[in-house]
């Protein structure tokens, strides 16, 4: 939420769970925040083995899946 906030964006994190989060964005910024959030989940930690981010658009949770 932070970033996103200091990216001047609308968008907003509404939920989080385990390794899941739940974003409502205007269409405008969707692109934007699916990169942002791909690279900060891919990056979160220094591991040895990559670690693999996806994100998905849907009009709820049941149909970003």
């Amino acid at each position: 939420q932070q970033r996103l906030e200091q990216e001047n964006m609308r968008s907003k994190m509404i939920l989080q769970v385990h390794d899941e989060l739940l974003i409502e964005a205007p269409v405008a910024e969707q692109e934007a925040v699916k990169a942002l959030l791909v690279d900060k989940m891919q990056h979160a930690v220094d591991l040895a083995v990559e670690l693999v981010a996806d994100a998905n658009v849907g009009e709820n949770w049941d149909a970003a899946h």
